[in-house]
């Protein structure tokens, strides 16, 4: 699961451009140029995927996913308003550790790589 970056996809971030940047460090300023997935539609597809997740009853699960995509799942989990915890952002290879226990989140643990 990650963002879709429409025609920015592949694209280092020191040339995606003035748009896209201002857009990816401040969400809630800046609209997502066109082709860019919004954050609205981060946060509804985190928040269907986590809630299919609940309705299996799974023990134990690992999500892996790319920093823009697991903002809103996050948020999810950190029961954000907004549904999105954009800052501070994860670091690479971070594990962070839920506990979900009748439809209440907590953060355990993070372990940073």
């Amino acid at each position: 699961m990650e963002t879709d970056f429409g025609k920015y996809e592949k694209c280092p971030y020191g040339s995606m451009g003035p748009a896209m940047t201002l857009y990816w460090a401040l969400p809630e300023i800046f609209k997502a140029p066109k082709t860019v997935e919004t954050v609205a539609s981060m946060v509804e597809r985190a928040s269907s995927f986590m809630k299919e997740l609940k309705s299996k009853e799974y023990d134990n699960v690992l999500i892996a996913a790319h920093g823009g995509i697991l903002r809103a799942v996050n948020g999810y989990l950190l029961d954000k308003k907004n549904g999105i915890k954009w800052r501070p952002k994860m670091h690479n290879c971070e594990v962070r550790i839920y506990e979900s226990d009748k439809g209440k989140h907590r953060l355990i643990d993070i372990l940073k790589g």
